[in-house]
């Protein structure tokens, strides 16, 4: 009887894991969308959301924090991805439309000014935190300064006016990031034009 190469056992050895992850994942797949027919109803209205519960994923590794200001590889951003939102996004959308940037809390993609160095966007209205407290503008600036003082990637951030000076143990973006709750606008002031 003839064995196959070395090779070809290591390989087979390595993808049984695989098939079995293929195999939880289909089982999981089922799972989730059994759980979307639901019960019987002779209503077609879509179900409304409801607050609470829990969010599970299947990963073949060690996923990390669920904290977008330390995360930023592609398998973390798979949950944030779903779970967080941002001034823009990229479309949903299978294909090419699906790399498009568009708003996301924002109303639009704002057109720079300043030589490329300012970004105004406008808020979108109505938009509550999980815990039901309503977004403001202001909120940003938080979570831009939020970004400097835990550790985490900040040269997305670089950027920014006053960003040079921030550290761990504190940062001011006063004027780098302004918010303004009352127009509901936030306007983003860069030391460099900044295409991206």
């Amino acid at each position: 009887m003839k064995l196959p190469p070395i090779e070809t056992i290591a390989a087979r050895r390595r993808a049984r894991p695989l098939r079995k992850l293929s195999l939880g994942a289909a089982v999981a797949a089922l799972a989730v969308t059994a759980a979307a027919c639901g019960g019987s109803s002779t209503s077609s209205t879509q179900a409304t959301g409801h607050k609470g519960g829990t969010f599970t994923i299947l990963a073949n590794s060690a996923f990390g924090v669920a904290d977008p200001a330390q995360n930023y590889t592609a398998e973390e951003w798979q949950l944030l991805i779903d779970t967080h939102d941002g001034l823009t996004g990229f479309g949903k959308l299978n294909g090419a439309a699906g790399n498009t940037i568009v708003p996301d809390l924002a109303t639009s993609l704002p057109q720079p000014t300043n030589g490329g160095k300012t970004y105004v966007f406008h808020i979108r209205r109505g938009i509550k935190f999980s815990n039901g407290q309503t977004l403001k503008p202001s909120d940003f600036v938080t979570t831009f300064e939020r970004q400097f003082t835990v550790p985490g990637p900040t040269s997305f951030y670089s950027g920014l006016v006053g960003a040079s000076k921030c550290s761990t143990k504190g940062c001011n973006l006063s004027k780098g990031v302004v918010a303004n709750n009352s127009a509901y606008t936030l306007t983003l002031n860069l030391t460099a034009p900044d295409p991206e």
